[in-house]
């Protein structure tokens, strides 16, 4: 009876690891920690597409995005994976858009997304 539980452990996993996909990038945004969370959400960005900008200097590297049809505004995400904190890097995204406090000046607009994904060159 033990060796069916373990075949049958064996089989479970192994049907749990048969998909040949990449790591979805949702999963990575459930793991990240962001530094947002205690501001209040003031808005949210519903499937918006953009940019992905990255801007270093000596002692930091910024990643922000910029949307489409708003270019002029950068969106500066607190838990965008890695994979695409990329310059150029064409994104379709939904974000809560958090609260700056009047005594506050920030380069760029902070938001907490919620789901992101890589659009092809063509912007689909």
């Amino acid at each position: 009876m033990k060796n069916y539980l373990v075949l049958a452990m064996f089989a479970l996993g192994a049907v749990a690891c048969e998909s040949g996909e990449p790591k979805d990038e949702l999963a990575a945004l459930a793991e990240s920690q962001c530094s947002y969370a205690d501001r209040k959400t003031v808005s949210t960005l519903d499937n918006r597409q953009g940019a992905v900008r990255v801007t270093t200097t000596e002692s930091d590297k910024w990643v922000d995005i910029y949307l489409n049809d708003d270019p002029n505004t950068p969106y500066c995400p607190c838990n965008i994976p890695a994979s695409l904190a990329l310059e150029g890097t064409r994104v379709e995204f939904t974000a809560e858009v958090k609260e700056t406090l009047p005594n506050e000046r920030w380069r760029c607009q902070p938001v907490v997304l919620k789901s992101i994904k890589k659009l092809s060159s063509e912007g689909k």
